[in-house]
């Protein structure tokens, strides 16, 4: 079906008939899930140069967006988000959703097993966090900000993932980001962050850095130290 389809649109481009914006948006997705990046690439670069119409709505780039981001190409997502913000395609939160996350959904799990994938999974999302907040006024959902403080956590980018924790909304706060900041001695950091909580959670968050220092790494004086400063400050 598909070798078909290729045919008829070989057969079309050489008799100069004009393909309609639909046309285009079914073939690029197909090349998309016949893992032929490149070929649906260039078929949206066409109709792009071409000028397709497509009655005022997207001009594809929504599928072009996600489905590379489903393929981990996030070079690729830069490229085309300006270009989309440009075009006045409005920006909502699918799209922000499938960018926000840079690896394949089906590669998550085996992301999260592997520490080394996170020490570059998190910059293209911090850069990405960063250009919409600033640019476009972009505000963090408690769904994205948790996400992102987790992929942080798992890097064991202290310094980012403490001032990433700082710069949030107050109220979003993860306590994934306290098992990385405890452990490692991070004792003005976490009381820091542990200020972050409100009053009604403190307890609860002082009983967990305890349990996590005192069980997991065996540092009860970080612990003492952390909930010390915490209750000076």
């Amino acid at each position: 079906m598909f070798s078909d389809a290729c045919r008829v649109w070989n057969g079309m481009e050489r008799r100069g008939l004009e393909r309609g914006a639909a046309a285009y948006e079914e073939m690029v997705v197909t090349l998309f899930k016949n893992n032929r990046v490149s070929d649906a690439m260039k078929v949206f670069d066409g109709m792009r140069r071409r000028g397709a119409s497509d009655g005022g709505k997207d001009g594809c780039y929504r599928v072009v967006v996600s489905w590379l981001c489903k393929e981990g190409r996030m070079w690729g997502t830069y490229i085309m988000f300006p270009k989309m913000v440009k075009r006045g395609v409005e920006v909502d939160r699918e799209v922000i959703g499938d960018m926000v996350c840079p690896m394949a959904r089906r590669r998550v799990r085996e992301g999260y097993k592997a520490d080394a994938r996170f020490l570059l999974s998190w910059r293209p999302v911090h850069r990405l966090l960063e250009h919409l907040t600033a640019v476009h006024g972009f505000v963090h959902s408690p769904a994205t900000a948790a996400r992102f403080v987790d992929v942080l956590a798992k890097s064991r980018n202290i310094e980012l993932l403490h001032s990433t924790l700082l710069s949030l909304p107050l109220g979003i706060c993860s306590l994934a980001a306290i098992r990385v900041l405890a452990p490692a001695r991070e004792v003005g950091k976490v009381s820091a962050l542990v200020t972050l909580f409100s009053e009604s959670d403190r307890p609860r968050t002082l009983t967990f850095i305890a349990d996590v220092v005192c069980s997991v790494r065996k540092l009860p004086d970080v612990a003492e130290k952390v909930i010390k400063q915490a209750e000076r400050r």
